[in-house]
């Protein structure tokens, strides 16, 4: 019987399963020989089943390659993300262009994102969604997570601002985030606060 555990974080990671881990993987052999495609297949495995040191294994093969796919990197970020392998995920995400010449994605940046605020390190990881977006659009699950991290750490008028700002440009989180935040404002504010958040996000 397998059995997967899910991993979920304070009030803004609970909206979400994060990680379903896969107890047990083991890949068939691979060498420098196998398509990055398997090795990528194999590499998520390693990850999703807790095995972040084979995982770098088939990175390290995957990245001595000519134009290794920036999806190898994103998979690596998420692993040692959830292995709390914080300083590791920053050396491969700033380097990742400067080295190998691979440009981070939407992708990329969400999965860093996300390990940032997954260790409270919200200031970071605001600092990096705001360097993306002056490269690449946002989208609505990048406000979700943050607005929901803010709050939790008692950030509410950072968090409004950021949720109206997006609103603005029609960056809209999905229904049950809204809900999620209107909640939370509830608790801090009272339903006076939560009213008035209402009546900028026209929830329905």
């Amino acid at each position: 019987m397998i059995v997967t555990r899910f991993i979920t974080c304070r009030a803004p990671r609970s909206l979400v399963r994060r990680y379903v881990y896969i107890p047990g993987y083991s890949a068939p052999s691979r060498d420098a020989k196998n398509s990055s495609e398997d090795l990528l297949h194999d590499m998520n495995n390693y990850i999703l089943s807790n095995q972040p040191e084979e995982a770098e294994k088939l990175f390290s093969v995957i990245i001595s390659r000519q134009n290794p796919p920036v999806e190898a990197f994103n998979q690596i970020i998420r692993g040692y993300g959830m292995t709390g392998k914080i300083e590791k995920a920053k050396i491969v995400f700033n380097e990742m262009n400067r080295k190998f010449a691979v440009e981070p994605d939407v992708n990329t940046h969400f999965e860093f994102i996300k390990m940032l605020c997954l260790h409270n390190m919200v200031d970071e990881a605001l600092k990096i969604y705001n360097s993306m977006s002056q490269n690449l659009k946002s989208e609505n699950r990048f406000i979700g997570l943050l607005i929901l991290e803010l709050i939790s750490v008692g950030r509410v008028t950072e968090s409004k601002d950021l949720l109206f700002e997006s609103l603005s440009n029609n960056v809209i989180p999905d229904k049950n985030t809204l809900k999620l935040y209107v909640s939370r404002i509830s608790e801090i504010e009272g339903q006076e606060g939560a009213n008035a958040v209402l009546e900028r996000i026209n929830l329905e």
